[in-house]
């Protein structure tokens, strides 16, 4: 589908779901026990800001970024946490408004109707993106330099990617006559209507690209480069130009973004401050009681761990060991002897780690990253295993992606460490508030189910 075709059908979708969710709104008010809806007292105050919530939550997930409607599961996944943003911010105001009431069914009876109305739109939406005739629209012919890899994929994204209007017509190889090859060229595009020339080539001169890039320019086609940069350049790499010199990022994280390290430190802030203040005062003294009874020495543990940029910090930890000298170098092994009956319990459930809820306070760890590792384990594992280190580009974490997709735990193969960091990467590279949130809920529930490789 053409873009400007595209960018209707995001403004028609975003417009109709608007629409529905208000009616939805005044649906809910109008069958509520008062059955009346007052316009101009505390309802209106909840009107307004059940449509700001939608707003800043449909901003924050990205809902009708394009990339977010080609595919279904991506229609689904923004729906549901542009959905549940809003009912957290909702809920949070009917709560806190001192002056506002409105019946617990009528939250469950909004969401509901919202959930499924939504729902069908959207399933309805992507029928139509699935089945409309491209010769409705304006279509784009394109015409690939080029016969590599880098041409037959761009060759399969042309004829795959129906959503962006595209119309694949066909490869032009290099002849070795460069006065032919580009005569040659010249006259397929003005035949074929050609709108875009996409060089996949490596063999061509600057002076040949420059008289192909003219003829383009002075005939109303798009040229675009499509560099040869495969298994060597991730999807989030990124083209800078310092001056008029072009700069490929290799790896683009997220988190070196000013704004989205400001999120992850304000949501490790106060989710830390929340552990701290409503659980410690009950898992402490419970903890201290049972260790002074069990095992004699101190109750926390710190011990020095690789940090962000490979410096180093003091992990603290709930002791679950008895005292000994190989604890900076030897990692816990299964029925290790060394662990108590009581340490055992508290690494079944992860007890021990909540000391680290201090590391995240001061900003040495996050909620969510790269399990820190041994200082002695980081040496080791940096020499063995590609990309370890490019785990130190964020701050360690008391959970991570790793962990919660099975790679906690004794690492006894460089096969299990490599997948761990495989994952630890991915993490980097995709990391979301969303993500993080997902992790956490993934984490707590890994908890009661009980991990085989938390010993």
């Amino acid at each position: 589908m053409d873009k400007r075709i595209m960018r209707y059908s995001q403004m028609f979708l975003f417009v109709l779901e608007f629409i529905t969710i208000n009616l939805i709104f005044r649906y809910t008010f109008f069958s509520s026990s008062r059955g009346i809806f007052d316009p101009f007292g505390n309802d209106l105050s909840l009107l307004y800001f059940f449509n700001v919530s939608w707003l800043a939550s449909v901003i924050l997930v990205r809902t009708y970024h394009i990339k977010n409607l080609e595919r279904m599961d991506r229609l689904f996944s923004g729906l549901i946490k542009t959905l549940g943003a809003q009912t957290f911010l909702v809920m949070a105001y009917v709560i806190f408004s001192k002056n506002f009431y409105l019946p617990k069914i009528s939250l469950f009876t909004n969401l509901t109707l919202i959930i499924l109305s939504l729902a069908l739109i959207r399933i309805l939406f992507r029928i139509w993106i699935q089945h409309f005739k491209p010769a409705t629209f304006t279509n784009k012919n394109v015409v690939v330099l080029g016969s590599g890899p880098v041409a037959l994929e761009l060759k399969e994204f042309f004829n795959t990617q129906r959503l962006l209007g595209y119309k694949f017509k066909g490869f032009f190889q290099w002849n070795n006559d460069p006065g032919k090859y580009v005569s040659d060229l010249k006259s397929f595009c003005k035949f074929n209507d050609i709108h875009e020339i996409y060089y996949a080539h490596s063999n061509l001169s600057q002076e040949l690209i420059k008289e192909i890039v003219s003829f383009a320019d002075n005939n109303l086609i798009r040229f675009k480069f499509a560099m040869n940069f495969q298994g060597f350049l991730s999807r989030n790499a990124e083209l800078e130009f310092f001056n008029s010199t072009p700069v490929f990022t290799y790896r683009k994280e997220p988190l070196e973004s000013a704004w989205n390290r400001f999120l992850k430190r304000a949501f490790d802030i106060g989710f830390s401050l929340g552990v701290i203040l409503f659980l410690f005062p009950f898992v402490i003294p419970v903890v201290f009681v049972i260790m002074k009874i069990t095992m004699p020495g101190p109750i926390f543990f710190a011990q020095e761990r690789s940090g962000r940029d490979n410096k180093t910090f003091k992990c603290l930890k709930f002791r679950s060991m008895t005292v000994n000298k190989a604890s900076d170098t030897q990692q816990a092994q299964k029925n290790d002897a060394r662990i108590t009956k009581w340490g055992a319990f508290m690494r079944k459930t992860s007890i021990d780690e909540l000391p680290q809820f201090f590391n995240v306070l001061v900003g040495d760890m996050s909620v969510v990253g790269p399990r820190p590792h041994m200082l002695k384990h980081t040496e080791d594992y940096g020499r063995m295993i590609n990309k370890f280190m490019v785990r130190h580009l964020v701050k360690p974490g008391i959970t991570g992606y790793a962990q919660v997709s099975g790679y906690r735990g004794g690492t006894e193969t460089p096969e299990l460490m490599e997948a761990r960091v495989k994952h630890d990467v991915y993490y980097l590279e995709n990391w979301s508030i969303w993500f993080d949130i997902k992790l956490i809920v993934l984490t707590v529930v890994n908890v009661f189910k009980g991990e085989e490789n938390a010993y």
